[in-house]
């Protein structure tokens, strides 16, 4: 019998139904040496995407996900490198529509810039039918080792060692605080954004694999959300559907606020989140901080002290 793996579970929540950093932005403050810098580039979701070297070949594309606990890999690319599965593993890989038992593998290195890693084991995700697929997904077993700064002027990825990181090196940029997972003690290395929708305050999921922004509808708790999931439903019923009543909307908000920093007029994806129950937060408001928030602007990304340092943007708060 396959042995499970319980010490790693990957959380893979992609919704993609898919120059230097050298100095920060106050003139007179210089950021360290970074261990390397790179560059980034949007797919075609909106989701952020870099190129790395597997086992001494390519470049390949990958998929930055801050949503996912430890990086993986397509099925077709593992077959194109030859990458054997590891005998007798498996990991639990939850996504947004279902959970499912995947193979492990162990690529002889992976690169980026200067980075080299050697050390992996990733997961092996179903290859995707339709349009672009990257080769893989760099999780936070990765991610999270270093404070990263995205450059959006530039289109650059610069990875800090967090050590070497000030406590305020952004001049003029808001400050976000990241926590752990509020609803249990299994944070599964993932980190939360606390993030108030009018009178609501809710726990989101940073994840940078999200192309856009989703939350449950127990987060969405308005009357005028509670009234068109209400329509939803008379027209489900009135239309003779049968199963189960599982409603999605688009729907628009005056704001979303991180500590201090706004988000006006944003429209996020209303769904029932039943996979993320896996975390403790059954029932409860949930939220997806999606690619979409941080996409058009700067922002650094410190998973070592817990904070997100983000540049405003008047996009963020464009009228309608």
């Amino acid at each position: 019998m396959p042995r499970l793996s319980h010490l790693f579970i990957l959380l893979f929540f992609s919704t993609t139904l898919a120059g230097c950093v050298a100095t920060s932005s106050t003139e007179n403050t210089p950021l360290p040496q970074p261990v390397t810098t790179v560059p980034y580039q949007l797919g075609e979701s909106g989701v952020f995407e870099m190129d790395v070297f597997l086992n001494d070949t390519g470049p390949h594309t990958m998929l930055i996900d801050t949503g996912a606990t430890i990086s993986s890999l397509y099925s077709d690319t593992t077959r194109k490198l030859e990458i054997e599965a590891l005998t007798g593993e498996n990991i639990i890989v939850h996504g947004l529509s279902q959970s499912s038992l995947q193979p492990v593998v162990r690529p002889e290195n992976l690169r980026i810039g200067n980075i080299l890693r050697s050390d992996l084991r990733m997961a092996v995700l179903p290859q995707p039918q339709d349009g672009f697929v990257p080769a893989g997904v760099l999780g936070m077993d990765i991610l999270g080792d270093y404070t990263a700064v995205f450059d959006n002027d530039t289109k650059m990825l610069s990875f800090f060692k967090s050590e070497t990181i000030s406590d305020y090196p952004f001049g003029g940029w808001q400050q976000l605080s990241l926590s752990k997972n509020p609803y249990s003690e299994r944070d599964f290395n993932l980190f939360f954004l606390t993030v108030r929708i009018g009178n609501n305050t809710v726990p989101a999921i940073f994840d940078l694999g999200a192309s856009f922004s989703l939350m449950n509808w127990a987060a969405a708790n308005s009357p005028e959300v509670r009234l068109l999931r209400r329509q939803l439903r008379d027209q489900w019923e009135v239309n003779g559907a049968i199963g189960s009543f599982k409603p999605s909307v688009r729907v628009t908000f005056d704001f979303l606020r991180s500590n201090r920093y706004t988000w006006e007029n944003w429209t996020v994806f209303v769904t029932d989140l039943e996979p993320l129950e896996v975390m403790g937060g059954d029932g409860q408001p949930l939220m997806v901080a999606g690619a979409d928030m941080f996409r058009d602007t700067s922002f650094a990304m410190d998973f070592k002290r817990g904070l997100i340092f983000i540049k405003p943007n008047p996009a963020h708060k464009a009228a309608d």
